[in-house]
This record gives C-alpha cells, sequence and structure tokens, in this order.
C-alpha cells in the first residue's frame, strides 16, 4: 500500500477489513499494526 493516500488510514482500514472477510487474518492483524504504528 502507498503512503501517499490523503485518508490512508481509512483505506488501510477497509483493506484490513476486507481482507478478514476473506478470512486472511494473519494479513488483516499486519494491516492493523502498520496502522497503529504510523498513530502513536
Amino acid at each position: 500500500m502507498s503512503k501517499t493516500f490523503p485518508n490512508d488510514n481509512s483505506v488501510q482500514i477497509m483493506m484490513a477489513n476486507y481482507l478478514l472477510r476473506k478470512n486472511e487474518i494473519e494479513k488483516a492483524i499486519q494491516q492493523y499494526k502498520d496502522i497503529i504504528e504510523r498513530n502513536p
């Protein structure tokens, strides 16, 4: 995921939620971790 989105967090959250629905739990967790690390 590029970090050039003006609202990258919501984009990444949508992506993580999509991964969860596809049962890609590990990938979704990584998405959430990236968001948390970017927003101390």
